[in-house]
């Protein structure tokens, strides 16, 4: 495979090799030695990363992952169940969206922890949340700036450049 100066300094921090630099392209090598573009993809224009928070088991879970994998989207994904989320973390999407989106009441969870007669403000509920990451709605999907809640395809396809 030939690659042009821009692809290799792609490769070198880490992007990968058919990322389109905006003027040229990785191009391949037939067996005759001519060189053939293998044509951009739109995907490969923008090296998007997605952090998604959730358990593997939840099916709206593995829709997100299958989603971003699909578009061919670096995805970082972090299991509550190995390791629970940081204050700092979960901040960030408790301002956007408040306790009441943030929360499953419906959650096995939620209800073995006997909280459905539970008012608190988003502080307590942001350090129970903390503490009790299953009590959440799956999945916190993070890309940049941009933060969704549960299965939101048309909110995750509206990232994409």
């Amino acid at each position: 495979m030939f690659a042009v100066p821009e692809a290799r300094a792609a490769r070198a921090v880490g992007l990968p090799s058919r990322v389109f630099l905006g003027i040229r392209e990785v191009v391949g090598v037939t067996e005759t030695g001519r060189r053939l573009p293998m044509g951009p993809s739109p995907f490969y224009v923008c090296a998007m990363v997605v952090q998604i928070f959730g358990v593997k088991n939840d099916k709206d879970v593995r829709k997100a992952e299958r989603f971003f994998k699909e578009r061919r989207v670096q995805v970082h994904f972090m299991d509550f169940k190995q390791r629970a989320p940081s204050r700092g973390e979960l901040l960030r999407f408790f301002q956007k969206f408040g306790e009441e989106k943030l929360i499953d009441r419906n959650a096995k969870r939620f209800h073995a922890l006997g909280l459905q007669t539970a008012f608190y403000g988003n502080d307590r509920w942001l350090d129970i949340a903390c503490d009790e990451p299953l009590i959440l709605r799956m999945p916190l999907v993070r890309a940049g700036n941009n933060l969704s809640v549960g299965l939101d395809e048309a909110a995750w396809k509206s990232w994409q450049p």
